[in-house]
């Protein structure tokens, strides 16, 4: 078992298909299954929770938390802001409930911000490092002993990556920085306007040269282009592209959102 406790996970989840369950037991069965850790769970929920099961996890350190939602709108930066507000280890890892890594990435990644030698660390290379599991890929060996080795050709295609899936970050810089934009609702390109602004404002990016695994799932306006706000979002994206340094910070600095959170 891997000590991974300077690292805390933030996961924002809302249920909404059976994909997504399959793939909440399937992750966090993993990290489970390799490391000590802690994990911060925001669901959004109609009624019920449909994590039941997470006591079962018995070396993961999990806080889960509740929200009722009448399923209208999926506003993701706004579960991670709270989840961020809450962290007090020096690494966060925001991640998709998802998302697969091999194991040594994991720790390489939480020791490069903890040794000072990057900021930002993205667990995978800048072009065809995504690896798309099919939906009907049959994971019973893979959910029994958790060896990326059970994921085999045929069960998966390969895709670009870039700057979703996970990413980990000096949690100080993370906060001081804006956190997430609330802004975005729902679908858009929160994560390529997160991993410009790092880069804008002098933060130390740096990447792991490795694949990560994304289980897909189906489709809804919460995960595709679909949703009500994907222009707003859009228009949003490219007024802060057209920011230079001084004016992004000064944007971030004085973000309303901000104003609810004790840490930010």
């Amino acid at each position: 078992m891997i000590n991974l406790k300077e690292a805390t996970f933030i996961i924002p989840v809302c249920i909404e298909s059976t994909d997504r369950l399959n793939n909440s037991i399937t992750v966090l069965g993993y990290l489970n299954h390799h490391f000590n850790t802690n994990i911060i769970i925001h669901e959004l929920v109609d009624g019920e929770t449909k994590l039941p099961f997470l006591n079962d996890f018995k070396n993961l350190n999990i806080k889960h938390i509740v929200e009722q939602s009448n399923m209208s709108t999926y506003h993701r930066t706004k579960q991670l802001n709270i989840m961020i507000d809450l962290v007090e280890t020096m690494v966060i890892v925001n991640y998709d409930i998802d998302v697969l890594l091999p194991v040594d990435t994991y720790v390489k990644s939480v020791d490069m911000i903890l040794n000072g030698d990057s900021d930002v660390v993205y667990p995978y290379g800048d072009g065809v490092y995504q690896k798309r599991v099919f939906i009907n890929s049959d994971r019973s060996n893979f959910n029994f002993n958790f060896d990326l080795n059970n994921i085999k050709i045929g069960d998966y295609d390969m895709w670009n990556a870039k700057c979703g899936h996970c990413v980990f970050i000096n949690t100080e810089k993370y906060k001081k920085c804006g956190g997430e934009n609330e802004l975005f609702i729902a679908y858009g390109p929160e994560d390529v306007e997160r991993y410009e602004r790092f880069i804008k404002i002098g933060y130390k990016v740096d990447r792991v040269n490795d694949f990560v695994y994304h289980l897909e799932h189906h489709r809804t306006p919460f995960s595709d282009s679909n949703n009500k706000f994907f222009n707003e979002n859009n228009d949003l994206y490219k007024r802060l592209t057209s920011m230079n340094t001084e004016e992004i910070i000064n944007y971030y600095d004085n973000i309303e959102y901000k104003n609810k959170y004790k840490s930010f």
